[in-house]
């Protein structure tokens, strides 16, 4: 009874290996540097997140990170831009408008 269930879980820890290691082959073999994705490239990113969701891995997030450097970035980062800006102006007048009233006063 013993001997069978240790084979299994060796064969299961085996599996699991050799997912890990094709996910990862995946993750190298994916060096996206256009902008957009190709067609292949998007079938295998799509393959690669249907094993890493089967293996419940955490990296899943940091794997996307890595393989998609798209829209979602840039677009991150132009949000953020407007965002300081619309700070940044508003902060500015405030600080004018107190400099002024502080000059007046004194």
């Amino acid at each position: 009874m013993k001997m069978t269930q240790q084979r299994s879980s060796d064969n299961t820890l085996r599996l699991l290996l050799d997912k890990l290691n094709k996910l990862e082959e995946g993750i190298k073999n994916l060096q996206i540097t256009n902008k957009t994705l190709t067609k292949e490239n998007a079938n295998r990113v799509g393959e690669i997140k249907e094993l890493a969701h089967k293996l419940n891995i955490q990296t899943y997030s940091a794997f996307l990170m890595i393989s998609a450097p798209t829209m979602k970035s840039q677009r991150a980062t132009s949000d953020y831009r407007k965002r300081q800006k619309g700070r940044g102006s508003i902060r500015g007048a405030r600080h004018l408008r107190n400099s002024t009233r502080c000059l007046k006063y004194q």
